[in-house]
C-alpha cells in the first residue's frame, strides 16, 4: 500500500522520503512511500527543488547522520502503544536568505494544506471515551489511524496522557459524543 497520505501523487514539488535520519553511506536511503518505512521513527520529505542535496555529518560511530528539520519537512510516524496510537508529526523549521526562504515557506504552506485535506479533526477525550474538547487545533486523524481507532472499542490516539478520538467518528460503543461540558465549534467554525 502506497499511502504517503497520498503526498506524493498530490504534491507539485520534487519530493523524495528519507529512511530515517541516519545511513551507513553518505548517501541518504531513500523510500517510495512513508509505507516503506519499517520504523516509527523519522521519515523526513525532502523537498529537493529547495535543495538538491542534503547536508550530512560523519557520525562517531561511523555511520552518517542528515537533517531532521530545516531543509526537510520532519515527519515522524505515529508508533502503537497497547490501545493507543503515539501520534507522529509534521514540522518544518528555517530561516534562509531569499529566494529560498519564501520557497520553503510555499513549499511548507503546500504540504500543510494537503495534509489538512487528508485528515480529519480530533475531540479530546477521557479514558472511557466521554469528550471533554471537540475544538482541537493542534491534532489531526490520518484517515488509516482512523480506521485503527474504529476496530476496537477503547482505542485511542495519544499525545503523553492526553486522548482524541476523530472528531468525525460518531460513536462507537462505550464513546459518547456528547461532550462532558458545553458544546463547541468544530474545525470548521459549525456547532
Amino acid at each position: 500500500m502506497q499511502s504517503n497520505w497520498c503526498l506524493k501523487n498530490r504534491v507539485r514539488y520534487s519530493v523524495a522520503f528519507v529512511d530515517g535520519v541516519v545511513f551507513p553511506t553518505p548517501e541518504p536511503v531513500l523510500l517510495r512511500s512513508i509505507d516503506e518505512a519499517k520504523h516509527f521513527g523519522q521519515v523526513p520529505i525532502w523537498n529537493r527543488e529547495n535543495f538538491p542535496a542534503l547536508s550530512v555529518m560523519r557520525r562517531k560511530d561511523g555511520r552518517w547522520g542528515g537533517p531532521t528539520i530545516g531543509p526537510v519537512l520532519q515527519y515522524v510516524k505515529p508508533a502503537p502503544k497497547g490501545e493507543r496510537l503515539e501520534c507522529g508529526r509534521i514540522a518544518a523549521s528555517g530561516n534562509y536568505d531569499e529566494p529560498l526562504n519564501s520557497a520553503n515557506n510555499a513549499f511548507v504552506k503546500h504540504v500543510w494544506a494537503i495534509a489538512r485535506r487528508l485528515t480529519m479533526p480530533v475531540q479530546c477525550v477521557d479514558e472511557k471515551g466521554r469528550v471533554l474538547n471537540t475544538t482541537i487545533h493542534t491534532a489531526r486523524a490520518g484517515l488509516h489511524a482512523a480506521a485503527w481507532q474504529r476496530e476496537k472499542p477503547g482505542r485511542f490516539f495519544s499525545i503523553g496522557i492526553v486522548l482524541f478520538v476523530p472528531l468525525a467518528a460518531g460513536p462507537t460503543k462505550g464513546v459518547s459524543n456528547k461532550p462532558a461540558s458545553r458544546r463547541g465549534r468544530d474545525q470548521s467554525g459549525r456547532r
